[in-house]
């Protein structure tokens, strides 16, 4: 599942950013790493750290759809008056997804293993034949 978020301000009603991803929490933390291709976002982030929240807007099966959808959403935000700091406009057939792509997105995501599995194979790697 993709996900369109945006990124403000609790208690705001002005998004600052939008952005799609397969993994909201993930995504959010990794908002808080140093951007250099998007300063303004970085440091909006940095002196707002307590108060940035990310609110899902859409969610959309097809990566193709999601693409539009958040093309959409910034075109939609920025018409009506957010500050975005998105650098561009996201024309959907820029992101185009080759079908190599498309299939490993599709696939169910691994899951960890616990530490005891985990322990077990490595057991198993290094047993001597």
């Amino acid at each position: 599942m993709f996900y369109i978020y945006g990124l403000r301000l609790k208690d705001d009603t002005e998004y600052r950013y939008i952005g799609c991803t397969l993994d909201p929490d993930t995504r959010m933390l990794a908002h808080t790493s140093y951007d250099k291709r998007n300063r303004d976002k970085h440091n909006w982030i940095k002196a707002n750290a307590a108060n940035v929240e990310m609110v899902i807007l859409a969610q959309r099966e097809d990566p193709d759809e999601a693409s539009k959808e958040e093309a959409r959403q910034i075109a939609n935000h920025r018409r009506t008056g957010h500050r975005l700091f998105n650098r561009q406009s996201h024309s959907p057939t820029r992101h185009a997804m080759s079908d190599e792509t498309k299939a490993k997105l599709s696939q169910p995501k691994k899951r960890r293993l616990t530490p005891e599995q985990r322990q077990a194979a490595l057991r198993e790697w290094f047993k001597e034949d």
